[in-house]
């Protein structure tokens, strides 16, 4: 009779490390903001289950229909229900994807290790171990080549100073490397602030644009000059956006103003906390940015 030994802390930390790679790719490759901690406890919550549903023998419709669900809560987890259905539907098709890739090369790679070192465990290392260790080391590769690409020490969240006729706000901003919103004609880049965030200082002209599903130039004559429409895409899909030129974009960092428009989001898109988004590329050229000034530490 053929025992197997099944290591519970090798197969969570396994499923916790494949979840976290493809929770982490599926927000790069998508430009979703979310906390890290959030990330983490959705990836371990997969580990829980991958352990739970081996100790007690799932049937294979079970695990299944249990795993589609699994994969929506740990979505919601990490980014959210802000976006819609057919973003939500987006990222959950990609982050199958990036699931069953990963789960492939996880089991390719155990068949080699397992042919190479056997299966008892009386090897120099197991498998299983071996593996593991490569997880986190892809992870790590992973987590740096996004900092590269998002501008190293460039801090995630920023402070920014708008003012328009005399009204002025401080909002947070997350920094975003996939936000590329610009003037087509004139090629000033805009940075994205939720319609509510503005309700302070914009008049209503400008919030109630899109509320009827046409986004148009406001119609008094006073305020057309200021506006822009600029075309936006992304994983929500492609839409019109409201552009404002406003008295004074300063971000509180340095103290400096920003030359960009800012373009009013009708979506009700959370910002990962944030109250809009800011264009990396407004932040380069600036030297180092102090991320204490300004008070924000989200």
């Amino acid at each position: 009779m053929t025992a197997t030994v099944l290591y519970l802390d090798t197969l969570f930390l396994a499923n916790f490390m494949m979840n976290l790679l493809a929770l982490s790719l599926t927000g790069a490759l998508l430009h979703l903001p979310y906390a890290r901690r959030r990330a983490l406890l959705a990836a371990a919550l997969g580990g829980v289950y991958a352990c739970v549903a081996v100790l007690f023998a799932f049937p294979p419709l079970l695990h299944i229909a249990v795993g589609v669900l699994l994969s929506a809560l740990l979505l919601l987890i990490t980014f959210g229900s802000g976006g819609g259905a057919v973003l939500f539907l987006r990222t959950y098709a990609l982050f199958y994807f990036s699931s069953v890739l990963l789960g492939g090369g996880i089991e390719a790679l155990f068949s080699v290790l397992e042919s190479a070192f056997g299966t008892d465990g009386g090897g120099v290392v197991r498998p299983a171990d071996a593996v593991l260790c490569l997880g986190f080391v892809a992870y790590l590769l992973l987590s740096l080549a996004l900092r590269l690409f998002d501008g190293g020490g460039v801090p995630r969240y920023v402070p920014v100073r708008i003012s328009y006729e005399g009204k002025s706000v401080t909002l947070s901003l997350l920094v975003d490397s996939g936000c590329l919103l610009s003037d087509p004609i004139t090629g000033k880049r805009a940075i994205v602030v939720s319609r509510d965030a503005l309700r302070g200082i914009f008049p209503e002209a400008f919030l109630s644009i899109g509320k009827g599903g046409r986004v148009e130039l406001p119609r008094d004559g006073k305020y057309t000059g200021r506006c822009r429409l600029i075309p936006a895409s992304g994983a929500m899909g492609c839409a019109l956006m409201l552009a404002v030129r406003v008295d004074a974009l300063i971000l509180l960092t340095d103290g400096a103003p920003l030359d960009a428009l800012v373009a009013i989001s009708t979506k009700g898109t959370r910002f990962g906390g944030a109250q809009g988004l800011l264009p990396l590329a407004l932040l380069r050229g600036r030297g180092k940015i102090n991320q204490k000034k300004g008070g924000f530490r989200l």
